[in-house]
């Protein structure tokens, strides 16, 4: 009996040693593998190397991107012009996922102007590191027939932790809302208190969901930037789900003076109005005519009010619609903007999809309207990348990446272990045994791939 309990503990011990001999064996199989298909990957790159005079410091890899000149409706100049750029290329997918890019939320990805040096402002506005999608807003200085038509995007920079400061929309904007939530994107930080509403496909990534019978919308505390008393701009990207009653898309009217409105008639036409300081009410629904607005299709409607023109002036996708000339401005009003309803009327809530609102202290010309629709429409096919540039790095930048490899890896630590105490804790609140997370396959991968990838360039010094 001795020997049989003896035989069967060693036996037992053994198969406890291959097993574990054959997962640890089966897991470098594993690393090595995907060790080598990221060497073939990064390592044997035939890319061009770009002049260290003429680039960004820091930055591992840029491409030329070029985009037609169809893309400028009329023969103005549009100046401060957010160009809406929509790029997907593997080489945009997180190092976690095979690409190039380092930060997994795409903080490393930069625009500049054809020079190389020149950054544009610019705002990521959605970005997959599983597929190398992209959507982001870049500030373009000067846009026309003329202007060049090319730019440089910088990727692959260990040393960034943050994404871009927001000034993009600091000029003309007042409030520009993507509607991936229903916060302004500008400096203002403009905070909505949200009555329902649901996130859906829009137009431009994401959108919000409206719908009257929950009563759903958003409004904003009194902001003096959103007071407009002089030109302005009013737009979004509008999907009616509901025709023939009134609906209004944004308002700061009130039972007082003052305020404007952008909203969807009870004739299915787009209507823009103001209050003078006097209480009476400009509306260009008093002008004949209007395209009639259909349900179940995207249009992009805007209106305009020019002082110096003494007129308004509403367009449905980038076409004139009607227009007012009026000798009354808006007056003062210190009410709340509301998004998807008219305050203290509770008949003009709106049903359907909102994308891309926004609100400028300029009055917009058709150019520039229909500019912006081609821009938001066509989308991706507008751009057309170059090869890629492995950029030359100095030491000084090496050492850099690394610091910045290095800050990267402890924060993940960090966060790990912080999810690991409160899944120990959670766990143990339910009478198991705590459980301990480790890094995930693809955070390996990245590491390795961020640590060789440095080390090369070093090496190759």
């Amino acid at each position: 009996m001795k020997r049989k309990l003896q035989l069967r503990t060693k036996t037992k011990v053994k198969l406890r040693t291959s097993v574990k001999l054959a997962y640890a064996g089966a897991a470098l199989s594993v690393m090595l593998v995907a060790g080598w298909l990221m060497y073939s990957n990064f390592g044997t790159s035939t890319d061009s190397i770009a002049n260290e005079q003429t680039t960004l410091p820091d930055f591992n890899w840029r491409r030329k991107l070029s985009f037609s000149n169809e893309l400028v409706k009329g023969g103005e100049t549009l100046l401060n012009f957010p160009l809406l750029i929509q790029l997907s290329d593997p080489e945009f997918r997180s190092v976690a996922n095979g690409g190039k890019v380092v930060h997994p939320k795409g903080y490393d990805i930069r625009f500049t102007k054809a020079d190389g040096l020149t950054t544009f402002p610019a705002q990521l506005d959605a970005y997959n590191p599983k597929t190398g999608e992209l959507s982001a807003w870049v500030l373009l200085d000067t846009l026309s027939e003329k202007s060049v038509k090319e730019l440089y995007v910088y990727y692959s920079n260990a040393t960034i932790r943050n994404e871009l400061p927001n000034i993009l929309w600091s000029d003309a904007y007042r409030g520009i809302w993507h509607m991936n939530d229903l916060n302004a994107s500008n400096n203002r930080k403009l905070r909505a208190t949200v009555l329902g509403t649901s996130e859906v496909n829009g137009k431009i990534g994401t959108a919000r969901l409206f719908d009257a019978a929950r009563q759903d919308a958003a409004f904003f505390p009194y902001a003096e930037e959103l007071d407009l008393k002089t030109d302005f701009s009013l737009s979004a990207w509008v999907y009616l789900n509901e025709t023939n009653r009134e609906q209004v898309l944004l308002s700061n009217q009130s039972d007082r003076p003052g305020g404007y409105r952008l909203f969807i008639g009870s004739d299915t036409t787009l209507g823009v109005d103001f209050v003078n300081a006097n209480g009476k009410r400009i509306s260009i629904a008093a002008v004949a005519g209007g395209e009639q607005l259909e349900k179940d299709r995207w249009y992009y409607l805007a209106a305009t009010y020019s002082l110096k023109d003494n007129l308004i002036h509403t367009y449905v996708d980038g076409l004139s619609d009607r227009n007012l000339s009026v000798i009354d401005a808006p007056g003062i009003t210190a009410s709340a903007l509301q998004i998807g309803r008219d305050q203290f009327n509770a008949k003009t809530y709106f049903t359907g999809v909102l994308d891309e609102v926004r609100i400028a202290t300029q009055a917009r010309s058709q150019a520039w309207l229909a500019t912006e629709l081609y821009n938001q429409t066509v989308g991706k096919r507008l751009f057309t990348l170059g090869t890629s540039e492995e950029l030359h790095l100095s030491a000084a930048s090496i050492k850099r990446n690394k610091d910045g490899l290095n800050q990267q890896d402890t924060e993940t630590q960090s966060q790990q272990e912080k999810a690991n105490t409160l899944r120990g804790r959670k766990v143990s609140s339910a009478g198991e045994a705590p459980m301990t997370l480790t890094s995930s396959a693809e955070a390996i991968q990245a590491r390795m791939e961020n640590i060789r990838r440095v080390a090369a360039k070093e090496n190759g010094k």
